[in-house]
């Protein structure tokens, strides 16, 4: 009987002892590991990405136009249904040489969204972001979000869950960011 008091208190002892340890130490690792949430008005981060094709695409080597950046996935309900309204655009803007939108495929389904740009006849620019580097440095939470960028690297907007892209308010919006003087 009286080693399980003292299995009891050697057991209370060691959590007790963790818990203390952990309120000590994990404040100071958060802190170094903390994610920096991207704001508007900061600089984009800049990557390197490959398209479905094998094009590499350069955010540096985009500078001097207005990039749309929306990272989506096939599996995901609101991506697919503001995909049209994102072509709708694109081939609104397609003759506009200061503005480009490029789509990033969250978590994979390279099938599946081959598939579904097939299916839907949608002809968006998909890159691929495999060891996900890219949607960490964008701080992305979830799909869709979006993200855009102006002609100096600065975002201008960041939009969290779906949106049409095909309104008038929206078309203006982009016209008047590509218009802008460096």
């Amino acid at each position: 009987m009286n080693w399980i008091k003292n299995k009891k208190t050697l057991y209370t002892t060691f959590l007790l002892s963790a818990l203390l340890a952990l309120s000590v130490f994990l404040p100071a690792c958060q802190g170094r590991n903390q994610k920096v949430v991207l704001q508007e008005g900061d600089f984009a981060p800049l990557f390197s990405l490959k398209d479905l094709d094998g094009k590499r695409w350069s955010l540096k080597h985009l500078k001097g136009r207005v990039v749309l950046l929306n990272f989506w996935a096939p599996w995901c309900p609101p991506c697919r249904a503001e995909m049209p309204s994102l072509q709708q655009l694109s081939n609104r803007m397609k003759n506009n040489p200061d503005f480009v939108i490029l789509t990033i495929l969250y978590r994979q389904g390279v099938q599946d969204a081959i598939r579904f740009l097939k299916n839907n006849n949608l002809s968006l620019t998909v890159l691929l972001d495999e060891s996900m580097g890219v949607s960490k440095r964008y701080g992305v939470t979830g799909v869709p979000e979006t993200y855009v960028i102006d002609k100096r690297g600065v975002l201008r907007r960041k939009i969290i869950g779906p949106m049409r892209f095909d309104t008038p308010e929206a078309l203006q919006f982009f016209n008047t960011l590509a218009r802008e003087q460096l």
